[in-house]
């Protein structure tokens, strides 16, 4: 019995791990059409290369990919920007052998957090998480420079990120003390 209600438990977890609900949200093709539409929810977590979405809960799932569409979102907290950035695909939270990070040119989707003057976006791959930020309407945001090393076994931190950004900002009456306080 025990073992049978165990059986249960885990069979029911894991239909509800599986069902995916579709949120009200958008893309944006590359023709510049807007599509309203319902996205899979389990996309607006991480950076994928592609979307599910259905043109109503009621019709069949679509997939268009990163060469298909310029952006999409949820009209509301989450909105996703395509770009051919320059990446250090190095895994945040592994430790490195030297402290440089070696890039290399990808077509990604970035998450917008936050927009003004300065842009700030993120890029989570697999638990993977890069920022980038872009001042003044760049068009091509640039990654801020982070990245755990380790030399002649003590570990370091490559923290180029905070001057980026006074380099950046640094006429917006923000201290270098403040920049250097970012974690």
């Amino acid at each position: 019995m025990k073992l049978n209600f165990s059986f249960l438990l885990l069979l029911i977890s894991f239909n509800f791990y599986c069902q995916t609900g579709y949120i009200k949200g958008y893309f944006i093709d590359n023709a510049g059409t807007r599509v309203e539409c319902f996205i899979n929810g389990s996309f607006l977590d991480f950076n994928p290369s592609e979307i599910e979405y259905k043109l109503t809960l009621e019709s069949k799932t679509e997939t268009i990919d990163i060469n298909q569409m310029r952006e999409y979102g949820d009209n509301s907290e989450y909105r996703f920007v395509r770009y051919e950035i320059m990446i250090d695909e190095f895994r945040t939270g592994k430790i490195g052998t030297d402290k440089a990070l070696y890039y290399v040119k990808k077509k990604v989707f970035l998450r917008e957090l936050v927009t003004g003057k300065a842009n700030l976006y993120s890029y989570n791959d697999s638990g993977s998480m890069k920022f980038f930020f872009s001042v003044n309407g760049s068009d091509t945001p640039i990654q801020l420079e982070y990245k755990l090393y380790s030399f002649e076994g003590v570990v370091s931190q490559n923290n180029n990120y905070k001057q980026q950004l006074f380099n950046n900002l640094k006429g917006e009456n923000i201290s270098q003390d403040t920049f250097n306080k970012l974690e």
